[in-house]
């Protein structure tokens, strides 16, 4: 699996490219919203098994995930050690997310873990905030899956043979121009008659209502072209 031009981090490249201020710890009480966090860890987990989720140039492993709550959305880290299952403290809360502003208000027992860099695009799946992408959406989904695969060469080919959505242009990660191109997918693909999103260059957005539809999904439409 080769890693596109919108995935490299270095110094002047960090994964996170938004502003985020730490507001204090997640309001993690429930013991149903743990348990699926759990579930997404684990799912997580099986992406980087079966290859999907690559170590980065910062020695951390690539892809994240997110799950909406009743209080707001909770999302995987920027970055994790290789072979590290996330378990539901792991995962940050999300208070706001300011696409004007490109910054955001999050919660974490951890003082240095931030939310994963992809997060503009979980808050534009999941909540529908800030655009008209998803307003000819029946519903919006509970969870978002992200690896990185089938985004070019014969996965690219795999990908447009299936009917998934794939992206005109390769985006920086992290960056206004990179949610602006999934919403353009968005807006001429509706979920849920649409549930995987291919990034050109970066990989695949899968968008569920629950976390064992996800897996499903990943399971039955995407693993057998990988």
């Amino acid at each position: 699996m080769s890693i596109g031009k919108g995935e490299v981090i270095s110094k002047d490249l960090p994964r996170v490219k938004f502003g985020a201020t730490r507001v204090g710890k997640p309001r993690l009480n429930d013991t149903s919203l743990i348990s699926q966090l759990q579930e997404l860890g684990a799912l997580q987990h099986h992406l980087e098994e079966i290859g999907v989720v690559p170590i980065l140039d910062d020695g951390l492993v690539g892809g994240n995930c997110s799950l909406k709550s009743q209080t707001g959305v909770f999302v995987s880290p920027s970055g994790k050690e290789p072979l590290m299952e996330l378990q539901g403290r792991d995962f940050v809360e999300i208070e706001n997310f300011d696409r004007t502003g490109w910054c955001c208000e999050f919660r974490s027992f951890c003082e240095t873990r931030k939310p994963t860099s992809d997060l503009p695009l979980h808050v534009a799946a999941l909540l529908g905030q800030g655009s008209e992408s998803t307003s000819c959406w029946s519903r919006l989904p509970n969870v978002v899956v992200h690896g990185h695969a089938l985004a070019d060469g014969e996965g690219l080919d795999a990908a447009k043979r299936s009917g998934f959505p794939i992206s005109d242009r390769e985006t920086l990660f992290s960056t206004p121009d990179d949610l602006v191109e999934l919403e353009n997918l968005f807006e001429h693909h509706p979920y849920p008659a649409n549930q995987c999103f291919i990034r050109r260059g970066h990989g695949f957005l899968v968008l569920a209502d629950s976390v064992k539809d996800a897996s499903d999904f990943i399971s039955n439409k995407m693993e057998p072209l990988l």
